[in-house]
């Protein structure tokens, strides 16, 4: 087994803390304010995009007074955000723990085993900063301390040092390739802390984004002025640009923040994971246990929402509808809706790339279920509007190809391509002109009130997309499960990719579908996705899974889920 191998073996831990999720492929962005601290600051933060606040420890000689227990929690309710609190002193740990959503180790007490041994014991995440002036191995032997007193929810702080000519450091920054190469080692997630806007806010945004790409799980940025907010929102903007190819996912700020007295949330969910209680219920059972919000690409009256109506039966929905595939997950994932509906697979046009990529990139979604509906083009114009009348047909490039043949009899016609099929019946209802007309689902007439035409003008009957329901992980209901869903990477060496679906054989999992993507930055390297039928045993997944992790990379459950008929 090669090295790199190797390392992708080494669990990957992902802890929650304050209600946002560290590590697992993600990007964090935290907030640290100073004395006197501000909800002010950290309500403008969380707007901006920061997800969790964290109180400033001062430096060696200047530890700031903290506020009480009361005030905490007066601060993190009306910042609406999560509270990372400094501590020095077992004392500390233990007025703390009950109210923080996690406590902070800061460097200079890095080796202090009294400290460590408390903060172990304590039932929240302990992030642990770096002793600029230490090695590697000592800062991971005080790890290894909090761990053996009991902590299970670990990250690991990379701060910045002073010394600007300190040989190896960006800027007197960060040492990326340093950080970079511990990750390889550690299971642990890793913040890294690049300092604040100032003297160097020219040169923190690309420290911040290094680290990133280097494969860092997030960053820590010290705010001391209002100014430094809009300064940290253009840095989440930054972020958002590099989520797609880096195939990461940036934690959003929930938009129905709750957060309990104590955070008893942290956990280490380690890869792959397993497939109990994972799966939902059906469509009127989902709608009643979480909501009834489900994003959609497209107009009203797409297939997407067509596709919706008939997954949730007779049970009321309301619609999202977004402008992209991309912006469905992001909705999902900032709670905006509960759930998303996108096209996987269209029997004529083939795989849905992007979506397959979305995967990748957001490891808090799931797919929650399956529906296949079939595709009925039909000629939608304005009433009264008569055949020989039309001069321009509106339609995405896909309606217009799949209806080539009906469109080949009145070759006078201009084809106009649309984005979207209903968005181009939305159009030309609002078109001043009467020659105009569309190809889309025949529900989109009835939405914007015009006629059809004809109807079935699709060269091919045998049209079906396959579409997936998606959800938050959090939000899976359990339910009868008729299959799963995996995505793996294949090491580079013979026979790998065989042994990997030699494995799956061996458990009696019937492949469905296999599906390659490229890897982003890793030419001529590919991800895997298949789908198999669920085994009468749940446990099967679970073994094949973990078998699968011992041959392949970057192995995850997609979702174990129904599959409904259209």
């Amino acid at each position: 087994m090669s090295e790199k191998n190797r390392q992708s073996l080494i669990p990957k831990a992902v802890v929650s803390c304050g209600g946002a999720a560290i590590g697992g492929g993600r990007i964090t962005a935290v907030v640290r304010v100073p004395a006197p601290y501000s909800e002010a600051t950290l309500s403008a933060a969380r707007a901006a995009g920061a997800v969790l606040g964290w109180l400033h420890c001062g430096t060696p000689g200047d530890f700031p007074a903290l506020p009480d227990p009361a005030a905490l929690a007066t601060l993190r309710e009306k910042g609406a955000l999560g509270i990372v609190v400094p501590v020095v002193e077992p004392e500390q740990v233990q007025l703390y723990s009950e109210i923080a959503a996690g406590l902070h180790i800061p460097y200079w007490h890095m080796q202090n085993e009294a400290l460590l041994a408390a903060a172990g014991q304590a039932n929240v995440p302990v992030f642990l900063s770096r002793n600029p002036g230490s090695s590697d191995e000592q800062w991971l032997l005080s790890a290894s301390i909090l761990q053996a007193a009991g902590c299970d929810s670990l990250v690991m702080v990379y701060e910045r040092v002073d010394d600007a000519q300190q040989e190896g450091v960006l800027g007197g920054g960060i040492d990326i390739a340093a950080a970079a190469g511990l990750q390889g080692r550690v299971s642990w997630p890793m913040l890294t802390a690049p300092g604040g806007f100032g003297q160097q806010d020219a040169r923190l945004g690309h420290i911040a984004l290094g680290a990133l790409v280097a494969g860092a799980d997030g960053v820590l940025i010290d705010l001391q002025t209002a100014e430094n907010v809009q300064q940290f929102q253009r840095l989440i903007l930054d972020i958002e640009v590099l989520e797609q190819p880096l195939e990461r996912e940036l934690v959003r700020p929930p938009s129905r923040f709750t957060l309990p007295t104590t955070d008893t949330s942290a956990l280490n969910v380690k890869q792959p994971q397993p497939s109990e209680k994972r799966g939902v219920a059906s469509g009127e059972e989902l709608a009643a246990a979480v909501g009834d919000l489900v994003a959609y690409q497209g107009e009203r009256g797409a297939y997407s929402e067509m596709a919706m109506r008939r997954y949730f039966g007779q049970t009321p929905v309301e619609s999202l509808p977004c402008a992209s595939f991309h912006e469905v997950f992001v909705a999902v994932l900032e709670q905006r809706c509960t759930w998303g509906i996108v096209p996987l697979e269209n029997s004529l046009a083939g795989s849905v790339h992007e979506n397959y990529d979305h995967f990748a990139q957001f490891p808090d979604i799931t797919i929650a279920g399956e529906i296949q509906i079939r595709i009925e083009h039909a000629l939608i114009a304005k009433p009264g509007t008569r055949l020989e009348q039309i001069r321009r047909v509106f339609s995405h490039p896909q309606g217009l190809a799949q209806c080539s043949r009906f469109l080949q009899q009145y070759p006078s016609w201009e084809r106009v391509p649309f984005y979207d099929t209903a968005g181009s019946v939305q159009h030309i209802a609002k078109s001043e002109t009467s020659d105009v007309a569309a190809i889309a689902g025949a529900a989109a007439a009835d939405v914007y009130g015009l006629q059809v035409l004809r109807n079935g003008i699709e060269n091919n009957p045998l049209n079906f997309t396959r579409f997936a329901l998606i959800g938050r992980l959090e939000n899976e209901v359990l339910a009868d499960r008729q299959k799963a869903s995996m995505m793996f990477s294949a090491a580079d060496r013979p026979g790998s990719l065989l042994r990997c679906l030699t494995l799956l054989s061996d458990k009696g999992l019937n492949l469905k579908k296999i599906e390659s993507r490229p890897i982003f930055g890793k030419p001529w390297q590919y991800r895997f996705y298949i789908d198999v039928e669920m085994p009468a045993e749940a446990n099967d997944i679970d073994e094949a899974l973990q078998a699968l992790a011992l041959e392949a990379e970057d192995v995850r459950l997609l979702g174990c889920y129904p599959v409904k008929p259209g």
